[in-house]
C-alpha cells in the first residue's frame, strides 16, 4: 500500500459519518433495463397488527462471546480493549521482525473481529447509527498498522533468525490484509452515498466518465477491484470473504451484474470452512433476486435456505437455528419491500405479504432473536496462539506460507 494511496482510504474513512452502509442493487436484468438498487441502510418493518405476536429487535449471535461476556456492549469493550493491547504490545517491540508480526497480528484483529459486529449489522439491514463510523475509524487504524509494516518488512533479509519461508508469509498476509482493508474502508465510505442506478447490462466501459481519483465510487470500484487477488487464495475463508466484500461493494457503485456474477446460487452447499461468510453471501444473492425477478421469487429462495440450514449446519443446532432465523429476518425484510411498493387497490396481496411476515416472526422469533453474525468480518491469518479460538475457527491456525496450508 502506497503512503499517498493509504492517505486516500484514511482520509475518507475518517470523514464518515454515522449513517448506514448502502445494500447493494439485485441485479443481472433479464432486459435491457436496470434493476432498481435496493433500499440502503435498515430494512423496512410490516408493523405487526393488533394481536400479533410480539417483534423484538433481531440481536447478533453471542456464541463468539468470550468467557464473562454477556452483552453486545460488553463484546466491544473486549473487542476495544484486545485492540488496544496489540498494539501496545507492537509499540512496545525492538526488534523489527517482532514488530511486524505484532502489527500484523493487530491489524487482522482489527479487519477480522472488531469490524465484525457493525459489518453484520449492515448486512443484515440491522444497522446502528454509530456503525459506519466506527468501521471507518477502524480501518484506518489497521491500515496505518499496515502502512508501518509495509515499511519495516522492506529492510528485513532473511537470514538464521528469520527464514525466507516466515518472510514470504508475513509478506502474503500483508497484501491479503491490506486488499481487505481497502475494501471495508470503501464498504463504511459508501455510508455517505446514494446508490447509482444500475447500469444495463453489457453496457461499454468507455461510456463511462472518467474516472476521478477522489471520487467516492472511484475508490469503492479500485478497492473491488483489488480484492482480485484474494480470489486466488487457496484457503476457502479467503475466497469467501474476498467474493462478498467484492459483491457488495460491486453492487454499491452500481455495477450490481458484475457483483451478481460473483455470488454462488443461493441453495448451494454452505462449506464449513467458511460458513458464516459463504451464508452471508447468499443473503446478498436473494437481495439481488428480489430486485431483478421480483419479490416473490427472492421469498420463494429464502425458504429453501431456511430448510436447507439443517444440512449446511448439520450437528450444531444452535447454528443452525440462528442461520434459519437469519433467512427468516431477510424474507421479513422482503415482504416488507413488497408490501410496502404494491398500489394502494393491492389490498389481497399486502394482507398476504403482513400474514406471511407476521407468521415469520411467531415461528421464529417469539422465543429467541439471535441471528447468524459474521463471526469474522475478514479471515484470521496470523495472531492465532495469541487470541484463542473463536467460534468454529477451521481456518485458525498459526501464519504459514500457502503451500504448506491444509486448507
Amino acid at each position: 500500500m502506497t503512503l499517498a494511496c493509504a492517505g486516500l482510504i484514511g482520509r475518507f474513512a475518517l470523514a464518515v459519518c454515522g449513517l448506514q452502509p448502502t445494500q447493494p442493487a439485485e441485479v443481472e436484468p433479464a432486459s435491457s433495463q436496470p434493476a432498481p438498487p435496493a433500499p440502503s441502510g435498515p430494512q423496512p418493518q410490516i408493523p405487526a397488527r393488533p394481536g400479533a405476536a410480539g417483534w423484538g429487535p433481531p440481536i447478533l449471535s453471542t456464541r463468539v462471546f468470550p468467557e464473562g461476556v454477556k452483552t453486545e456492549d460488553d463484546y466491544a469493550a473486549w473487542l476495544s480493549d484486545t485492540a488496544t493491547r496489540l498494539a501496545r504490545e507492537a509499540d512496545d517491540a525492538r526488534e523489527p521482525a517482532t514488530k511486524v508480526e505484532r502489527l500484523l497480528t493487530a491489524a487482522n484483529f482489527i479487519l477480522a473481529r472488531q469490524i465484525e459486529p457493525a459489518a453484520s449489522r449492515s448486512l443484515l439491514g440491522i444497522s446502528e447509527a454509530a456503525d459506519a463510523r466506527s468501521m471507518a475509524l477502524h480501518v484506518s487504524t489497521a491500515t496505518a498498522m499496515l502502512v508501518e509494516t509495509e515499511k519495516l518488512t522492506g529492510s528485513l533479509e532473511p537470514s538464521e533468525e528469520l527464514r525466507e519461508e516466515r518472510l514470504s508469509a508475513w509478506r502474503d498476509a500483508h497484501q491479503t490484509l491490506d486488499a481487505f482493508a481497502r475494501a471495508l474502508a470503501a464498504f463504511a465510505l459508501s455510508a455517505n452515498e446514494t446508490p447509482p442506478a444500475s447500469r444495463p447490462a453489457g453496457e461499454a466501459e468507455s461510456s463511462k466518465p472518467e474516472a476521478d481519483e477522489t471520487d467516492p465510487q472511484h475508490v469503492q470500484r479500485l478497492a473491488a477491484a483489488g480484492l482480485a487477488v484474494c480470489l486466488e487464495d487457496d484457503r476457502p475463508a479467503v475466497v469467501a470473504a474476498a467474493l462478498l466484500w467484492q459483491s457488495v461493494l460491486f453492487g454499491g457503485i452500481g455495477e450490481v451484474d458484475r457483483a451478481m456474477r460473483l455470488l454462488p446460487l443461493a441453495t448451494r452447499s454452505v462449506g464449513r470452512a467458511a460458513g458464516s461468510l459463504e451464508f452471508y453471501a447468499r443473503l446478498q444473492r436473494c437481495r439481488y433476486t428480489a430486485a431483478r425477478d421480483g419479490d416473490a421469487a427472492a421469498v420463494a429462495l429464502l425458504l429453501q435456505m431456511e430448510e436447507q440450514c439443517i444440512d449446511w449446519f448439520a450437528g450444531d443446532e444452535p447454528r443452525q437455528d440462528e442461520a434459519i432465523r437469519t433467512a427468516a429476518l431477510t424474507r421479513i425484510q422482503l415482504l416488507a419491500t413488497w408490501a410496502n411498493g404494491l398500489p394502494p387497490d393491492a389490498d389481497t396481496e399486502r394482507d398476504w405479504c403482513r400474514q406471511a411476515a407476521d407468521a415469520a416472526r411467531r415461528e421464529q422469533f417469539h422465543q429467541h432473536e439471535t441471528v447468524l453474525r459474521l463471526e469474522e468480518a475478514v479471515p484470521t491469518l496470523i495472531g492465532d496462539g495469541a487470541l484463542g479460538a473463536v467460534g468454529h475457527g477451521e481456518n485458525r491456525k498459526e501464519l504459514r506460507p500457502r503451500d504448506s496450508d491444509e486448507n
